[in-house]
């Protein structure tokens, strides 16, 4: 049997990849209705999203990836120059619209199959009905196309996450998920542990942080990690002899993790002075605060989960402010990567029945059943956009409205997994467009329009990969184009 399969795709920058909800209208080829379907459906955003969330983090947890949420501009599908790190939306940007079929959702490929913005984008069928804890559970489904965003492909194994249709209801990864997240991003290895390697779990053995403290009376330590939920990291530190009498405490997994941390303080004796708890908050900052700090007083600091979930794991950094003065900012991971040149995208179909490794080159859809049919508008039915997207593309390619059954053609295409820039690339090299260029140019040079010899010779030059500079070297270089410019001279 064949196990977890990977595409080869992975983000550059796994340290962190970034994840946001696109607003409604969102122009998704379709515009996103994600936020008011699902409000609908679940009441709150905060219900719907915590389940992508949880999804997300069953996979970091796994492996040397994090993830942060980060706000979305509602910017096209697509758009902008970074395949990753773009500011304006996450690297995995998450919408939907109604697919018009069975199929419950579609997820693109990390680069490089896709270099630019378009990676890891996922899109539900909000005309499937989604529930929380039973068919079609959103955890689950977000889970399976969470997983083609990271890059893996299908796997054979049927008690699988990445198995290609929809079996029941899953809260955790199987052991082919994990061993095949882990051959991407952590050469088949656990998640990775800090430089400290687990080595500071109690208070005797606490990393000694009075050596960092800079002129300002701070620290700043970073590339800290809770690797498992059980770990616990230990620190000490002595107040210097600036403190003012108060001494700041924080732990930040914010823009750097979905990491829920708690924070706990101690004095010189082991006993507790102060407390704090992000649990409930993927992702966050949490402060204490102690006064009556005098200097060579020693303090104790452990971090931990807020939780046993997926969500007490994840990277953080630490800080102490000793003077008075705000804690030091704690720097984000420049994960900023351009988009490739030339463009590339798309051009994967969808899943076929027999094909249970779902061996998509850049787009995968997930069905209830492995001959789910991907994604379906008739023209009758196609939104507004797309007609008119395409239309727009027909009037200045083709000099001619869009009939249906090239509208029907071009949208079937898009639904089985072809990027709208392939689809609009095929309709400017289509043998119609190569016509109607030849004919352009035998109006401008000859005045006239192009016999069938001369349309049949030129087209074919364009299809055999001629540039239109040789068309118009081959008219211009003719005895008729010859005879009207001795004409013209003449007159």
């Amino acid at each position: 049997m064949v196990p977890y399969s990977t595409s080869g795709n992975a983000w550059p920058h796994p340290e962190l990849i970034t994840l946001s909800f696109e607003p409604d209208g969102t122009n998704l080829g379709y515009p996103s209705n994600l936020f008011a379907t699902f409000n609908a459906k679940f009441g709150s955003a905060a219900t719907w999203e915590n389940q992508i969330l949880k999804a997300a983090q069953l996979w970091a947890q796994q492996t040397n990836i994090n993830f942060s949420v980060i706000s979305d501009s509602g910017a096209d599908a697509g758009s902008g120059n970074y395949q990753q790190g773009n500011p304006a939306f996450g690297d995995i940007r998450i919408g939907g619209f109604n697919f018009g079929s069975s199929t419950l959702a579609v997820a693109y490929m990390p680069p490089p199959v896709n270099n630019y913005s378009i990676a890891g984008d996922i899109a539900f069928n909000t005309g499937q009905t989604f529930n929380i804890g039973s068919t079609f559970d959103l955890m689950t489904v977000a889970a399976h196309e969470i997983g083609h965003a990271l890059g893996l492909y299908h796997s054979a194994v049927t008690s699988a996450v990445m198995y290609p249709t929809y079996q029941t209801r899953y809260t955790a990864l199987s052991s082919d998920d994990i061993a095949g997240i882990q051959n991407i991003y952590s050469s088949n290895n656990a998640r990775s542990y800090d430089s400290y390697n687990n080595t500071i779990g109690s208070f005797s053995a606490a990393a000694n942080s009075t050596g960092l403290i800079d002129g300002n009376s701070t620290v700043l330590k970073t590339g800290l990690d809770i690797t498992t939920t059980s770990e616990k990291e230990y620190f000490t530190i002595t107040a210097p002899s600036t403190t003012t009498g108060t001494m700041t405490v924080v732990v930040q997994s914010s823009g750097l993790s979905m990491l829920a941390p708690n924070l706990t303080v101690y004095n010189s004796s082991q006993t507790q002075i102060g407390y704090a708890s992000g649990v409930g908050h993927y992702g966050t900052t949490v402060t204490v605060n102690i006064t009556g700090v005098s200097a060579g007083q020693q303090f104790y600091v452990k971090v931990g989960g807020a939780d046993t979930t997926a969500f007490g794991t994840g990277a953080y950094a630490l800080t102490f402010a000793f003077a008075g003065i705000a804690p030091p900012a704690v720097p984000v991971p420049n994960t900023q990567v351009l988009n490739g040149s030339p463009i590339m995208g798309g051009g994967g179909m969808a899943e076929q029945a027999g094909d249970p490794a779902g061996r998509d080159t850049a787009r995968d859809t997930f069905g209830p059943t492995d001959d789910a049919p991907p994604p379906s508008q008739a023209s009758t039915s196609n939104p507004p956009f797309v007609a008119q997207a395409y239309d727009f593309l027909f009037q200045k390619v083709l000099n001619r409205p869009a009939d249906s059954s090239g509208l029907d053609s071009f949208s079937h295409a898009l639904n089985n997994g072809t990027t709208p820039l392939l689809v609009a690339a095929a309709i400017v090299s289509s043998q119609e467009a190569d016509a109607n260029l030849v004919n352009d140019l035998y109006t401008q040079f000859l005045k006239r329009s192009a016999d069938n010899a001369g349309l049949d010779s030129f087209a074919q030059l364009l299809r055999n990969g001629a540039a239109v500079e040789a068309v118009v070297v081959g008219i211009v270089g003719s005895d008729e184009y010859f005879g009207l410019t001795q004409s013209t001279s003449s007159s």
